[in-house]
């Protein structure tokens, strides 16, 4: 979810944090024995589910991390340890961490964003910036009506002489870039439903950037 937040330029998975001997002596400070490796002396690298880098109001680079658990898993002992030293780690860097779990994930707008991603990697092959604005004209025509999704993006692909599945990746790209003004977090995308937007769709589609570069 962090990719469609326009202001984040940047995205690492699994981010270890070092140096060890800082991260022992916050363990030390909060009295937390530091884990090791399962059966050695070896200490154990701590990393960051996700460290996001964005672009702050004034347009300077910032660092926004976060854990990613489970709910049940913070009741456990050894992993809220973990969390605490993680969570003094980036308040000593100055940074923003915080944890993320199923219960903080609006579901709805979740599996809208997987929807969307899925198949947007191809979009470099088959982009044509004409047929794209032709698409989002056909769809503002088509907003509201009774034809489902799936049926106007037939007809379009039809008006616009392309396959259905060209037409489905050029509307994942539209929703994407915010062409379309779809009400993501509270209404899912369907192809069996009608297509409705917030607003009257506007901008125009440019050429896609690296930073669809993650898109599968």
């Amino acid at each position: 979810m962090l990719e469609f937040n326009e202001q984040v330029i940047d995205i690492r998975e699994q981010y270890p944090l070092f140096p060890l001997d800082n991260l022992m002596g916050i363990a030390d400070a909060l009295s937390i024995d530091y884990p090791n490796y399962v059966g050695t002396s070896t200490p154990y690298v701590l990393t960051t589910d996700l460290l996001a880098t964005y672009l702050d109001c004034d347009g300077k680079r910032r660092l926004h991390a976060r854990s990613v658990k489970y709910a049940s898993d913070l009741g456990d002992q050894h992993t809220r340890e973990k969390l605490e030293i993680e969570r003094v780690y980036w308040k000593i860097q100055g940074e923003t961490w915080d944890i993320a779990t199923e219960g903080s994930i609006n579901n709805i707008l979740f599996k809208n964003l997987n929807w969307l991603r899925f198949g947007l990697g191809s979009i470099r092959q088959c982009f044509d910036q004409p047929k794209i604005v032709g698409l989002l004209d056909h769809l503002q025509n088509h907003a509201c009506r009774s034809d489902c999704l799936r049926t106007v993006l037939e007809k379009s692909a039809l008006h616009l002489a392309v396959a259905d599945e060209i037409i489905v990746i050029w509307f994942k790209y539209l929703a994407w870039r915010r062409l379309l003004p779809l009400d993501l977090e509270n209404e899912r995308i369907l192809l069996i439903r009608p297509l409705s937007f917030l607003a009257a769709p506007t901008g125009t589609p440019v050429a896609p950037e690296e930073s669809l570069a993650w898109a599968p």
